[in-house]
């Protein structure tokens, strides 16, 4: 499992490789693709941990420039989370419409039973 960093610069990394082929990229364009704040050495580190994974290749790291690939096992996680992350907001919403449904039939059944109440009181 990778941490939210490790995961924003994977994502990142898929955006800005194409297919199986090595891309050389500096640091600046993965922090902004990636929209995380981080120096150098974090993410070399998160970089580091991709690499040890086996989501990504890099070729070699000099002076802020990298070349790199994303390998399968990578493009694989980057699609799985990307489907977790559709399915979590699918069932915040089912949850929402349930709860909503549920406070809408006890308030119909309030509403039966104090006419019901009313009329039995007559």
């Amino acid at each position: 499992m990778l941490n939210e960093r490790a995961e924003a610069l994977l994502a990142a990394v898929n955006a800005l490789c194409e297919r199986d082929a090595y891309r050389l990229l500096d640091e600046e364009e993965l922090l902004a693709q990636s929209r995380v704040s981080a120096d150098r050495g974090e993410l070399s580190a998160a970089l580091s941990l991709l690499q040890e994974g086996r989501y990504i290749d890099v070729c070699y790291a000099e002076d802020g420039v990298y070349c790199l690939r994303v390998l399968p096992a990578g493009r694989a996680y980057a699609a799985q989370s990307l489907t977790d992350g559709l399915g979590a907001a699918r069932r915040a919403r089912r949850s929402a419409l349930m709860c909503f449904l549920g406070g809408l039939c006890g308030a119909l059944l309030g509403a039966l039973a104090a006419f019901g109440a009313m009329l039995l009181a007559r």
